[in-house]
């Protein structure tokens, strides 16, 4: 036998062939003849160093290139399983790297050995191994958040992953640095007071146009229109875009304290309100993105997972590589799927849930106070006298619209406001042909001057003569 058939026999001797075909051997390295035949040059000159901390795998490419006629690549798992992959000139590769290169060894590489990923954990489950524990699986990917083994069905062993925090998940998609702000602001633990989808801007611009009267229940809006008519008695309807503005505008200029009360509620539930629509819509979006896999949310969204070693198995399949950590292989899936943008349409999340109850009794409670106000200052000679004056004159006439007296068409009349300091109606009159003449009366007063003319111009000639 020639010492090249010897070396040869010695090599074979030493090592464990597991898989072999035309292209390829991959083999168990058990000794230095097996090291120098089959392994690169530098794997027989380091050869006690790697036997002494781990088991030597050798993957051979019979075909080579156009200098070598071989070329072999090194699996070195060492000590605790870990496994490093070099080729054949002593360069760390990935387990990606060789697989590309090599597929048709795949599968017999993870089932013998694994590659130090949670692939190969997964995989040996699945053909049945029952010495695999929880530990041994987080120790290897930190999204193992727990597991529990089905001796009777591997497979379908339950495996639940765990994110270290919100933000965690959300890297798992592709979103831009808007969105990823938007959603750590909008699901912070610390609330989203500050976030902007209505601001106070927005909500002293709805009260000026008196959109906020229409958001009031009825108790509440014949309140407002109780205050208005000590100051403005035309306003009528709140409905009204004019009405609305005027007694809008009445309250803030008489009693700012209050009403900048009522808007400031008014903007910290409408934002809590569309703050809380939006957290429904993304959680729709974001939350189970992965249950068509068999994926799903438990104890949590964007915190708790719970599958099986199967499904695991068949999202890795999806991806086309083993080589990735538990959270490489979802980003790979989420990148795929269609998820928001969300911060550039923030300002288009609806309320869909206003708390009108509780600002309804905020509001109540601030025009309460604006009536005690009103009742106890001193711009009314007599409250209850003004109120009837009002109620005596205006249900009849309108503010600033001319009217003919009853006794005489050929003079005319236009109230201009009812005075509550006095309680006296403020007019203008005009005979026909005559000038305007500014007037104020009493209840009583007015009522003469209506129907009994003759009294008045009689005041009025004997008033000039005096002059």
């Amino acid at each position: 036998m020639s010492e090249e058939e010897e070396n040869k026999n010695d090599a074979y001797k030493g090592s464990d062939i597991i898989y072999e075909d035309d292209r390829v051997m991959f083999l168990k390295c058990n000794s230095y003849e097996s090291a120098k035949y089959f392994g690169p040059t530098y794997l027989s000159k380091e050869y006690q160093a790697f036997n002494r901390n781990g088991k030597i795998y050798i993957v051979v490419d019979k075909n080579g290139d156009y200098i070598s006629p071989t070329l072999s690549y090194v699996i070195f798992q060492k000590n605790y399983d870990e496994l490093v992959y070099y080729d054949f000139d002593y360069d760390e590769i990935t387990a990606k790297d060789l697989f590309e290169k090599f597929p048709e060894i795949e599968d017999t590489v993870y089932d013998k050995i694994g590659v130090s990923s949670i692939y190969a954990f997964l995989r040996r489950i699945s053909l049945g191994a029952n010495d695999i524990t929880e530990s041994q699986l987080e120790r290897y990917d930190d999204l193992i958040g727990g597991f529990k083994l089905n001796k009777n069905n591997p497979s379908k062993s339950m495996v639940t992953l765990k994110f270290s925090d919100d933000e965690d998940y959300y890297k798992l998609f592709d979103l831009s640095e808007g969105d990823m702000w938007f959603l750590r602001n909008l699901f912070s633990y610390y609330g989203n007071s500050d976030m902007g989808f209505y601001s106070a801007d927005f909500g002293y611009d709805d009260w000026n146009q008196g959109y906020l009267m229409r958001e009031m229940d009825d108790e509440n809006r014949k309140k407002v229109l109780e205050i208005s008519s000590f100051i403005d008695p035309s306003i009528k309807n709140l409905d009204d875009d004019d009405d609305g503005e005027k007694a809008s505008k009445i309250l803030y200029d008489n009693f700012r304290r209050q009403t900048e009360s009522i808007i400031d509620d008014y903007v910290s539930e409408r934002e809590t309100c569309m703050a809380n629509t939006a957290k429904e819509s993304i959680t729709n979006d974001l939350c189970d993105p992965f249950q068509n896999y068999g994926l799903f949310n438990k104890g949590g969204c964007f915190y708790s997972y719970v599958t099986t070693v199967n499904v695991l198995l068949g999202m890795y399949n999806v991806v086309k590589d083993r080589s990735l950590s538990l959270h490489e292989m979802l980003s790979k899936i989420a990148h795929e799927m269609s998820v928001g943008p969300y911060e550039e349409y923030m300002y288009e999340y609806g309320c869909d849930d206003f708390d009108s109850v509780s600002w309804n009794n905020w509001v109540t409670n601030q025009l309460e106070k604006i009536l005690e106000t009103i009742e106890e200052s001193d711009m009314f000679i007599d409250i209850e006298g003004y109120r009837k004056l009002q109620s005596e004159v205006l249900t009849k006439y309108n503010l600033d619209k001319w009217y003919k007296t009853p006794k005489d068409k050929t003079i005319g009349f236009r109230i201009t406001s009812i005075d509550p300091k006095t309680n006296k109606v403020l007019l203008d009159t005009q005979k026909q042909y005559q000038g305007l003449e500014k007037r104020s009366y009493t209840l009583e007063e007015f009522n003469n001057f209506l129907y009994n003319l003759e009294i008045f111009e009689n005041k009025t000639l004997k008033f000039k003569k005096k002059m």
